[in-house]
Parts: C-alpha cells; sequence; structure tokens
C-alpha cells in the first residue's frame, strides 16, 4: 500500500507524463512486455467497474487476440483529480487478472506517446468526447492529433451503447479523419447497462 501511495504521489508531483502498473494491488516493476508489442488499452475511471466493462474487456480481447491492459489517470479534463482512498477503493475491485496502468495521461494524445504502439477500446460516449473540439486548443490541434493517432496505426475499438434509453448514433457523428481509425461493436452484440454510477448508488457511495 505504501509503495503504490508513494507512486501516486509523484505522479500528482511530475511535470510530465508518466505510469505505474498495478495488479492485485502489487506494482510491477517491468514494462519490456508493456513497451515491445501491440496492445489492448482500455482507459477509464472505473469507479467501480462494471460487468459491462468486465465483458468488453473480454471481447475486445478475443476480437483482436491483443493483451489488454487496463488504464485509470488520476488527472481528468473534466473532472478533479482522483483522490488516492478513491484509488485504492477502484484497484480493490475485480480486473479480471488485467494489469491496471496508473497514469497522469488525461487525453489520448498523452496516452498515444506512453505506451504505443497499440490501441485503445472505448464506449460511445468516450468517443463522443474524443471528437468534441472543446478538448482540443482548436481544429488544427484536434486534425493534429487524429494523424498522429493513424501514423502510430493506432485505432479505437468502439462499443455502441445506450444514454437514457437512445441508442447514441455515432456514423454520422463524428469527423470522417477519427471515423476511419474506429472499429465499431454494434449494439446488437453488446447491449449492456455500463453505468458506474448506478453500481454506487445500489452500495449506498451516492
Amino acid at each position: 500500500m505504501s509503495e503504490i501511495k508513494s507512486q501516486f504521489e509523484s505522479l500528482l508531483r511530475s511535470r510530465t507524463q508518466s505510469f505505474f502498473e498495478v495488479q492485485n494491488r502489487k506494482i510491477l516493476t517491468s514494462f519490456e512486455k508493456l513497451h515491445q508489442q501491440k496492445k489492448l488499452i482500455f482507459p477509464g475511471s472505473f469507479n467501480p467497474i462494471s460487468p459491462a466493462h468486465r465483458q468488453m474487456a473480454m471481447m475486445a480481447t478475443e476480437k483482436t487476440q491483443l493483451p489488454l491492459w487496463f488504464e485509470i489517470s488520476i488527472q481528468n479534463v473534466e473532472k478533479p483529480p482522483i483522490q488516492f482512498p478513491s484509488l485504492i477503493n477502484r484497484l480493490s475491485e475485480d480486473f479480471g487478472g488485467h494489469g491496471i496502468l496508473i497514469s497522469n495521461a488525461p487525453t489520448f494524445e498523452l496516452k498515444l506517446e506512453l505506451y504505443r504502439p497499440l490501441h485503445f477500446v472505448v464506449g460511445a460516449d468516450t468517443l463522443l468526447r474524443i471528437n468534441d473540439l472543446r478538448f482540443y486548443d482548436d481544429a488544427k490541434h484536434f486534425r493534429h492529433v487524429i494523424q498522429k493517432l493513424s501514423d502510430s496505426q493506432a485505432n479505437f475499438i468502439v462499443f455502441e451503447r445506450r444514454m437514457n434509453g437512445e441508442r447514441l448514433r455515432l456514423r454520422n457523428a463524428i469527423q470522417p479523419a477519427l471515423d476511419e481509425l474506429c472499429q465499431f461493436i454494434p449494439i446488437e452484440n453488446f447491449d449492456m447497462p455500463i453505468s458506474s454510477t448506478e453500481i454506487r448508488r445500489q452500495r449506498g457511495l451516492e
């Protein structure tokens, strides 16, 4: 626990992007396998991880035959930084034996620099945020990021989902350059509620 806290505090202080890996609440010290092979990175807050998240991970690994790591950034472009007690609670959940990367890289541009070569696993709502120019300096910056992803042969395995009972429509909602990087898992193949919020409510945490 103290080792994880030390690494967590180092990430908070760091002015450069970095990460550490946890499995079964123990820090792993060798990243050779992570850096040398194509992989799946599944970023999210996982507060907590849900059965749907685990199902997404299983389907993505079966589809690609690539190893998968979950990733939690302690920094977030929309929310306050994660506090250490909250991180420990999240790490106590069942991640299906996959490694968990703890980073200070809140954007996909920064994640690409940390983990390439890679593909991302995301839900439809996350893809819409990637497409949202509010999270970039300007339209030129958006195009630059998408080009970097394309040049690195990174793509997105995107799980369609429902929001408020309605299917999120993606095909005409995202920029063509981003669409070209996406492999869509149709809602007919995956229609599980993903909401971590509902799990927190059931546990009396909200």
